[in-house]
Parts: C-alpha cells; sequence; structure tokens
C-alpha cells in the first residue's frame, strides 16, 4: 500500500506540472492580470466580470493569466452556508478554462472571509484543473500563495530563462503595526534565501502594494493614474531588499481599486498597479471600463523594461503615456493608508443603523450609516481628513455609538454622495 500510494502521489506530481511556461519562437511571454474580480456581489456582477475575463483573454490570448487578489468579496458571505466560495470560484475560472489558459493565483485580503480559509482555497484551485499552476506556501513561512514559476526559453527546459514570483501580501497588519497587510518577515527571509536559484530576470505579483508604490508615484517617474491613496502597510518588513536579492527589477500588484498608475523607484524596481477587473466592490472611477494590465516579456529583457498595457472590456488598449507632474504633485502622499477603518462587534443582530446629525459631515443632510453584520466584525472606512471621519473618532471617544468598539484598523473604502452600498457597510443619505 505504501509503495502504491507514493506512486499516485508521483503521478499526481506530474500531473500539476505538465503545463510548462516557455517564451515563444519570437522570444516573448504574455501575461494577463486580472485583479479585484470580487465575485459574490450578486449575479449580475459575477456575470459582467465572467464576460470582461472571456473578452479579454480572447482578444490577447496569453500565455498565463495571474489572478492578483481579491477573487471573491469575502467580506459579504456572513452565514450564506457551505459551497459559497466553490460557486464563485465556478464563475471565476469558466473563463480561463473555456480559453485553454494556465493561471496562478496569490490571494488578497478579501479571499480568507468567506466559508473556505486559504488552504482549502489552494486546493480548490489546484483541483479545477492541470492549467491551475497555484501552488502553497511552504508551511513554515506567513500567507499561502508564497511561490515562484519558471519560464523556459522556446527550445530547452533548462535552465529558466525568467521567473514569476507570486506573493501573499496577507490581511490587516504588519510588524506590528494596524493598518493593511504585507509580505511577512518569514516570507521576506524565505524570498531572500531563494538567491541561490539561477539569476534570471524576474517580476512579482502581490496584492497590497508595498510602500515603495507611494515612493515610486512621488518620484515623478509615472504613467497611469492614481485617483485613490496608496494603501499600503504602515510597517516595512524589508521586503524591497528580498525582491532585489532574487534580481526582481518589476512588482505588480492590485487592492486599490481606483489606481492603474506604473511608476519607476530609485531602486531601479518598477511598481506597477493592475487595472481593477471585477464589476463587485467599489471602483473603476466612473470614467474608466473595467479590463486588465497585460505584460509582454521579452527573454533576456529586465520586466522593468517589458512593454505593458491596459486592455479594456470594450477591446480597446491604452498605453499609458506620462503623468503630468502637475497631476504627481497634486496626489503626493507621505503617510500610507487613505482612510480609517471604525470596526464594531454586530454579534447581536444582523445590522446596525447609526445616525449623524446634519451637519456633521457635509453640509446640512442629516447622515445615517447603515453597517451590515459579517462572519467576523464590520468596519466602516471613510478617507481620513473626512469631516465625517473626525465626528465619528469624537463620537467614539465619547462612548456616544451604543455599539462596542472593537479595534482600528486601514483601509481605503469608496463615498461619496447618495445611497450606495458596499461590502460590510454603506452610506445612505436622506433627507427629513
Amino acid at each position: 500500500m505504501p509503495c502504491q500510494l507514493a506512486t499516485v502521489l508521483l503521478l499526481l506530481s506530474t500531473l500539476r506540472l505538465s503545463v510548462a511556461l516557455r517564451f515563444s519562437w519570437e522570444n516573448t511571454f504574455k501575461i494577463v492580470q486580472f485583479t479585484d474580480l470580487h465575485y459574490g456581489t450578486e449575479y449580475l456582477h459575477d456575470q459582467l466580470t465572467t464576460t470582461v475575463q472571456k473578452r479579454i483573454l480572447e482578444w490577447e490570448r496569453p500565455d498565463l493569466v495571474v489572478f492578483s487578489g481579491d477573487l471573491v468579496s469575502g467580506n459579504l458571505y456572513s452565514e450564506a452556508g457551505p459551497g459559497w466560495f466553490k460557486k464563485r470560484w465556478e464563475y471565476l475560472s469558466e473563463a480561463v478554462l473555456e480559453a485553454d489558459t494556465p493561471w496562478a493565483t496569490t490571494l488578497g485580503n478579501h479571499d480568507r472571509e468567506a466559508d473556505l480559509d486559504g488552504p482549502a482555497i489552494i486546493r480548490l484551485d489546484q483541483q479545477t484543473s492541470k492549467l491551475s499552476l497555484t501552488q502553497q506556501s511552504p508551511s513554515e513561512i506567513e500567507g499561502v500563495t508564497n511561490y515562484w514559476l519558471d519560464i523556459h526559453a522556446h527550445d530547452s527546459n533548462q535552465p529558466a530563462a525568467a521567473r514569476i514570483w507570486l506573493l501573499d501580501s496577507l490581511e490587516f497588519g504588519c510588524q506590528g503595526r494596524d493598518g493593511w497587510g504585507c509580505v511577512g518577515p518569514s516570507t521576506v527571509r524565505w524570498l531572500s534565501a531563494q538567491h541561490k536559484l539561477a539569476d534570471v530576470p524576474a517580476l512579482a505579483f502581490v496584492h497590497i502594494p508595498p510602500p515603495e508604490f507611494m515612493a515610486a508615484w512621488n518620484s515623478g517617474d509615472v504613467r497611469g493614474s492614481k485617483s485613490e491613496p496608496v494603501n499600503c502597510p504602515s510597517g516595512d518588513s524589508g521586503l524591497l531588499q528580498a525582491l532585489k536579492a532574487v534580481n526582481v527589477s518589476a512588482v505588480f500588484s492590485g487592492h486599490d481599486h481606483d489606481n492603474n498608475f506604473d511608476a519607476m523607484h530609485s531602486s531601479g524596481i518598477r511598481f506597477a498597479y493592475g487595472h481593477k477587473t471585477g464589476y463587485g466592490s467599489y471602483g473603476p472611477p466612473v470614467d474608466w471600463q473595467h479590463g486588465a494590465r497585460v505584460v509582454l516579456l521579452r527573454q533576456g529583457q529586465a520586466p522593468a523594461q517589458a512593454e505593458s498595457w491596459i486592455r479594456l472590456e470594450d477591446g480597446s488598449r491604452i498605453d499609458q503615456g506620462p503623468t503630468s507632474s502637475e497631476d504627481v504633485q497634486a496626489q503626493r502622499q507621505s503617510e500610507c493608508d487613505g482612510s480609517t477603518a471604525y470596526c464594531f462587534s454586530l454579534e447581536a443582530s444582523p445590522y446596525k443603523l447609526f445616525n449623524i446629525p446634519p451637519g456633521d459631515w457635509q453640509g446640512d443632510t442629516p447622515m445615517s450609516i447603515f453597517v451590515m453584520r459579517t462572519a467576523r466584525s464590520a468596519c466602516i472606512e471613510l478617507p481620513a481628513d473626512s469631516l465625517l471621519s473626525t465626528r465619528l473618532a469624537d463620537l467614539v471617544s465619547r462612548r456616544a455609538l451604543t455599539e462596542t468598539f472593537t479595534g482600528l484598523s486601514y483601509g481605503y473604502g469608496s463615498y461619496g454622495y447618495g445611497s450606495y452600498g458596499y461590502g460590510q457597510y454603506g452610506y445612505r443619505s436622506h433627507s427629513g
């Protein structure tokens, strides 16, 4: 029996590795990055997101798809029951399966909030098809999607000609500081130790942008748009040095739905956002379409110099031109995180409604904050410098809100006038 089991495991391993990534005969390799798909908000949104994927795959015909996190809006799961994530995964994977395109996944901050934990998500991903190249991290490091994929030369399996790193930025907190998650210290040490691998051009994908995205924007060597703050971790786990140790010259992220800029950092590493793919959750801005970033690698070329563009859902292509110095200056940012999230315990009832008196936010209109209960706590995320955020901080400090205040973290939410529902929270303005 042990011998038979070993044979089965060897066979499964062989099947998992049967899709080899390699440069074309033209020495190119094309990657499509789908990010922030946010399946699970509502059925129509899910179907529209799948359509976006299908159209882009038909137009681009990539060698690899990278799902760079927030596959689902796990914060909407609540008590929907078992099978919720699996059904959303079926919607998500439909396009790559239909296109017969290999894919690799790294998780975002919302993916582990539903009915499957990280390892279970990876098992589901891997069991879907031999086209899945997703791997699970070594057990001794933080996160579940830390791994690499080698791209081989067109006519050879050895050695690797380029390398793709996928890194898990976790959810919340970094180096003991509140805020968004980061690639953890144990993962950074593991990554640094891989410098013994063949020294080939490399790029990385991660969900939450590291702080270098903010610095790269501030440098002024930028293409594309910044329509919300860079929501990066407040702590520094030393990722930049680890990336340099393994020859990474380009990092691509998601997380901030209203950003798609591509900028060069003083270290020589390129930091670029994807482009919001999904119809779920907030963004992209109203004058944008949904889409994806495309990266065209050339054998022997550093990914920092790789050609890249945005493919939109209507088929149009955006070749991002230089961002004006005026726009860069107007959006300069000195600290990570664009807003404060107030988290409340909602175990006793499915939702709570907090009334903010007239004059305590924008104008004279009374404001109600509607907070839905989820599997965890509920959070209201608001720009840190807004009047409403200041008012909430005052209410919390005076215990004027009757719900138990359970914590303070950081993030960015979509906000504005009128009715809007998003994730665990919503804003509803009303009169009278």
